[in-house]
C-alpha cells in the first residue's frame, strides 16, 4: 500500500487541477463547518447544503474545463474565463434557485435533490466523453474511460481503507486510555480522506488524453472482473427477464410494476458490462464474451418491451409522476441505443455517455414538458376528473366531504400537488376563489395551502394532519420530577404508545392520536394542544423542562383531573395540528366537590 501511496504526486495534482482542488477543498470546510455546528437549534442547513451542491457542480465543472483545454488547445486565459463564468453562475443559482428553508413543503424543496442527482450524474457523463467530441476513436475512448474507471476505483479503495484503519485507532486509543474524544471527530475523518485526500489522490493520477488509437494491455484481475463476474451477473438478471416474459406470454397478463426496476437494473448493468468488455476480447478471446458483445443490443429488446408494458400500465392507472416520467424516457433512450447500436447504424461509443446526458438535460429543463411540469398536469387533470366525477362541484366553492374512501383520495391528491406546486391553479375550478398563500410565505403562516383547501372540503385537523409540513417533537421533563399531590384520591402512573393497542390505563390514544380519559364511563378527550403550541413557541423542543411546564388540570364532569407528562412527543403540522404518538407521567384525579 505504502508503495501506491508513493505514487501521489501533490505537484502534479495541484498544478493539472488546481482549480479543481480549491473547490474540493472548499466543498470540505463547508463539511466541517456543518458537522461542528450541528448540534446548534439555529443552524441554517439550506445555506450548507446549497454551498456544498454549488461547490461540487464548479469541481466537476473545472475539471470538464481542463480536460477541454487540455484536447482543444484552450489558453490560460480562456480556461480561467470559463471557470469565472461557471463561478457567477453558480452565485446566482446559490441566491435565486435553490431552496432557502428545507423545512419548507414548497416546488423548489421538491425539485432540488432531481436537480442535484441530475446535474452531479450529467457532469460526470460530460468528463467521460467531453475530450471525445471532435476527435479521437473508439480506442481512444475507451482506453481513456478505462483508465478513469480503474484510478477512481483504487483511490476509492484506499480512501475506505485509511477511514476504517485510522477510525479503529482512533476508538482504540479512546477506549485503552479513557478519553473522551467528542464523535464528531469521526465525522472530520471521512470528510478529509473523501474530500481532499481522495480527491487529491484520484486528480494526481488522472489519465493524460492520448490519441494514438493503441490500447493498453489488460491485466488478469480486470479480465476477470469484466468476463467472469461482470457477464455472469448480467445473465442471471436476464433469465429472470426471460423466464416472466414468457409467463407473461402465456398467461397473457400484463406485467407488474415492479419489473420495470428489474428492467432497469437489467439493462444498466448490461450496458455497463458492454462497454467494459468491448475491447476485452483482444485480449482474453473467449467464445461468451464474443457472444455476449454481438447480442447484447438484441437481446436488450425483450427488457426494454416489459419496461415500456409495465410503464404504460402505470401510467394509465395512476397518470405521470416524476419516477415514471424517467423511467418512459429511459426507455426511449434503450429504444435509441437498439436502433442505433444494434443495427449497426454507427460504433461511436462516445454517444452512449452524451446521448443519455442529453435525455438528463431534457428531462429537467424541457420547459412545459419536462418531469416536473408533465407530471403537474398530469395529476391535476387527474384531481380535477375525479372531483368531476364525484359531483363535489357547487355554486361557489366545494361540498364537505363525507366518505372515508373518498377522504383518502382527497388528500392523498392534495398532499401530492402541495409539494409540487403553488395550489393556486384550483381557483380555476370555484367561482369564489380560495385565499392561499405564495410559496415564499410558507415560512410566516401556519397553515399550508393544502390544509386551507381542506377545510373547503369539510376535512378537520387530524386528517389534515399530513398536509402539511411535519416534524417532530418531544418534551420531557427528566428522570427525577417532583408534583404536588394533596388532596387528590387516585394516583396513577401511565406509558402509553399509539402503535400499541393494548393499554391497561385510564388514559389512551385514539386513532387521530389524541389523549382520551375514560371516567364514570364516558370517554373524554384532553384538549393539550394550548400547552404545546406554548412549548413549540418557545422552542423548547428536545430539552428537560420544568414539570410545571408540562402540566395541565381540566374539570371533566364530577371529577378534577391533572396531568404531569415526564415525556411526551409525536408530530406536529401547521395550525397547531398534533398527533401524539407516545405519553409517560402521572395521573392525578379527585372529585369536584371535594374542595
Amino acid at each position: 500500500m505504502l508503495n501506491y501511496l508513493k505514487n501521489i504526486d501533490l505537484s502534479l495534482a495541484y498544478s493539472r487541477f488546481p482549480i479543481s482542488l480549491c473547490y474540493s477543498v472548499l466543498c470540505a470546510v463547508i463539511l466541517f463547518r456543518f458537522i461542528y455546528l450541528n448540534d446548534v437549534r439555529s443552524l441554517d442547513e439550506a445555506f450548507f447544503i446549497n454551498a456544498f451542491f454549488i461547490s461540487f457542480l464548479l469541481f466537476l465543472s473545472s475539471i470538464i474545463i481542463r480536460l477541454c483545454r487540455e484536447s482543444y488547445d484552450l489558453s490560460f486565459l480562456q480556461e480561467l474565463v470559463y471557470n469565472l463564468i461557471g463561478l457567477l453562475f453558480g452565485v446566482y443559482a446559490y441566491f435565486s434557485l435553490l431552496p432557502y428553508d428545507f423545512d419548507l413543503n414548497n416546488t423548489r424543496v421538491f425539485r432540488f435533490p432531481f436537480y442535484m442527482i441530475g446535474l452531479i450524474s450529467c457532469l460526470h457523463l460530460v468528463i467521460s466523453f467531453v475530450p471525445f467530441i471532435k476527435r479521437g476513436t473508439n480506442r481512444d475512448f475507451w482506453e481513456y474511460n478505462k483508465r478513469v474507471f480503474l484510478q477512481f476505483v483504487e483511490s476509492g479503495f484506499f480512501t475506505i481503507f485509511l477511514f476504517a484503519s485510522l477510525s479503529l485507532a482512533i476508538a482504540a486509543v479512546q477506549n485503552l486510555f479513557d478519553l473522551d474524544i467528542d464523535g464528531k471527530i469521526f465525522g472530520y475523518l471521512a470528510v478529509f480522506l473523501g474530500g481532499i485526500f481522495h480527491s487529491t489522490y484520484f486528480l494526481s493520477k488522472y489519465p493524460t488524453i492520448e490519441y494514438d488509437n493503441n490500447l493498453d494491455t489488460l491485466n488478469r484481475p480486470f479480465l476477470v472482473f469484466v468476463q467472469f463476474i461482470l457477464i455472469p451477473v448480467t445473465v442471471i438478471y436476464m433469465s429472470i427477464l426471460f423466464a416472466y416474459g414468457l409467463k407473461i406470454g402465456f398467461s397473457w397478463n400484463l406485467p407488474k410494476g415492479w419489473v420495470a426496476q428489474l428492467s432497469l437494473w437489467f439493462s444498466i448493468m448490461g450496458l455497463f458490462t458492454y462497454l467494459m468488455n468491448y475491447f476485452s476480447p483482444e485480449f482474453g478471446n473467449k467464445l461468451f464474451v464474443r457472444l455476449y458483445q454481438k447480442y447484447f443490443f438484441i437481446i436488450l429488446t425483450i427488457p426494454t418491451l416489459l419496461l415500456f408494458i409495465s410503464i404504460y400500465r402505470r401510467l394509465s392507472d395512476y397518470g405521470v409522476t416524476e419516477l415514471r416520467y424517467v423511467i418512459a424516457l429511459v426507455g426511449v433512450w434503450l429504444l435509441l441505443l437498439i436502433l442505433v447500436y444494434g443495427f449497426k447504424l454507427t460504433y461511436q461509443l462516445k454517444w452512449i455517455p452524451l446521448s443519455l446526458s442529453i435525455f438528463i438535460i431534457f428531462a429537467l429543463f424541457a420547459g412545459p414538458i419536462n418531469m416536473f411540469d408533465s407530471t403537474l398536469s398530469s395529476q391535476i387533470s387527474r384531481f380535477n376528473q375525479f372531483l368531476q366525477s364525484e359531483d363535489f362541484f357547487v355554486t361557489d366553492s366545494f361540498k364537505d366531504i363525507t366518505n372515508n374512501e373518498t377522504k383518502k383520495e382527497v388528500t392523498s391528491s392534495l398532499r401530492f400537488l402541495d409539494t409540487r406546486s403553488d395550489m393556486q391553479w384550483i381557483n380555476n375550478w370555484v367561482k369564489s376563489p380560495i385565499t392561499l398563500v405564495s410559496e415564499d410565505s410558507l415560512r410566516h403562516v401556519d397553515k399550508s395551502n393544502a390544509q386551507i383547501i381542506a377545510e373547503h372540503f369539510g376535512l378537520d385537523k387530524q386528517e389534515m394532519m399530513n398536509l402539511g409540513t411535519s416534524e417532530y417533537f418531544n418534551y420531557n421533563s427528566g428522570p427525577n420530577i417532583q408534583i404536588d399531590i394533596r388532596g387528590y384520591d387516585e394516583l396513577i402512573k401511565f406509558d402509553i404508545n399509539f402503535y400499541l393497542t393494548e393499554n391497561d390505563t385510564l388514559i389512551t390514544l385514539n386513532e387521530e392520536g389524541q389523549l382520551t380519559l375514560q371516567l364514570s364511563s364516558q370517554e373524554s378527550i384532553i384538549d393539550i394542544g394550548a400547552m404545546l403550541n406554548q412549548l413549540a413557541e418557545s422552542k423548547a423542543n428536545h430539552t428537560q423542562l420544568d414539570i410545571e411546564r408540562l402540566t395541565l388540570e381540566d374539570n371533566l364532569g364530577n371529577e378534577v383531573v391533572k396531568i404531569a407528562f415526564n415525556n411526551i412527543g409525536g408530530k406536529r403540522s401547521g395550525g397547531g395540528i398534533y398527533k401524539i404518538e407516545y405519553a409517560q407521567g402521572i395521573l392525578l384525579i379527585k372529585n369536584a366537590t371535594s374542595d
